[in-house]
């Protein structure tokens, strides 16, 4: 049993400390996602912060596609401007050839 608690102390202790940092982490970071809660006018006892960084993840959803959809409205308007001044240009090389 001595030989056990002689290997065993050094890691208790190793694990005891790191498991504290854990701790004192895991506070600091509910207390600065408090304060984000509150900062963007939310009342954290009302939002969990699963449930706030939700909005977050949808608005980015939302904007990403929005965002992809409207580049490919922009691309295909500047190709039909594109073709449409193709075709004027072809006309008018048309007209002076004939001309």
């Amino acid at each position: 049993m001595e030989i056990f608690i002689e290997v065993f102390a050094p890691f208790l202790k190793e694990v005891d400390t790191k498991m504290d940092h854990g701790e004192s982490m895991l506070g600091e970071t509910c207390s600065e996602i408090t304060k984000l809660i509150i900062a963007y006018g939310e009342d954290p006892k009302n939002m969990e912060p699963k449930d706030f960084f939700a909005v977050f993840f949808q608005f980015h959803k939302d904007f990403s596609e929005t965002y992809a959809s409207h580049e490919q409205r922009q691309k295909a308007a500047k190709e039909k401007l594109q073709r449409e001044a193709k075709k004027k240009a072809e006309k008018i090389r048309v007209r002076k050839t004939v001309t």
